[in-house]
């Protein structure tokens, strides 16, 4: 994954994904001599952090013992499908393939503190996708709104939209396009968290950084809280 910054420079970033110990073996140290290893392992690559999601709010404190700083968070949301505007007759949601949907994500967000994903990637969340339930990667055409959005089936008559991005906050004109191409009755939505005045929305804390590179940790800042995305939680 890679660091972006708003003034358009780059930093290389390592990523934990599915960190566990069985429990018969907790409480033995065995995360902590793990992520020590990463820690050595992503150092020798040339890794400017290393970053990770913990499953659950608990773990933030643990992995902040071990270096780790909150640098990502999203804005949460539920949306019921009959209170979404009527879909204009030429808005459109299509999937798309993942080079398609990191070019549009890129664009949405360019100028801001935010990781990106490699088409290999992105192509990893299509599969992970498609295997809960025929979701996947879109992009929205609302009339002149622009968006795209990774949605997973979560449990029937819901949707997760694990990512939402638009290039203006309209997110019930967005929504409305999205239930066209994806019909539930309710839409549980991520978005990020600069997005402002959304009914019963949330900010909740996700990504977590460990830095190696102290320059890149003094421009992103102390209190710096980035969009992170799909994190593939």
């Amino acid at each position: 994954m890679e660091l972006h910054f708003p003034d358009g420079s780059t930093g290389k970033a390592g990523y934990v994904y599915a960190l566990c110990t069985h429990p018969e073996s907790r409480k033995q140290g065995f995360i902590r001599e793990l992520l020590n290893y990463c820690d050595y392992h992503l150092n020798q690559r040339g890794a400017d952090c290393i970053s990770l999601v913990p499953a659950e709010a608990s773990l933030h404190r643990f992995f902040g013992l071990l270096g780790y700083s909150e640098c990502f968070s999203h804005r949460k949301f539920e949306m019921a499908r009959n209170r979404l505007p009527a879909a204009g007759e030429g808005d459109t949601a299509l999937r798309v393939e993942p080079e398609e949907y990191g070019r549009i994500r890129e664009e949405l967000l360019d100028g801001l503190f935010h990781v990106s994903y490699g088409a290999e990637l992105l192509a990893f969340q299509q599969d992970f996708s498609h295997m809960l339930g025929g979701g996947g990667l879109y992009r929205i055409q609302a009339g002149d709104l622009l968006g795209c959005a990774v949605v997973e089936s979560l449990r029937e008559g819901s949707l997760l939209v694990k990512e939402l991005l638009l290039s203006r906050p309209e997110v019930g004109k967005a929504m409305a396009a999205l239930a066209k191409a994806m019909p539930a009755a309710y839409y549980n939505l991520r978005a990020p968290s600069f997005y402002k005045g959304l009914t019963c929305s949330y900010i909740q804390a996700f990504g977590m950084v460990k830095w190696y590179n102290t320059e890149l940790e003094r421009r992103w800042g102390r209190d710096r809280q980035g969009y992170m995305g799909l994190g593939f939680d």
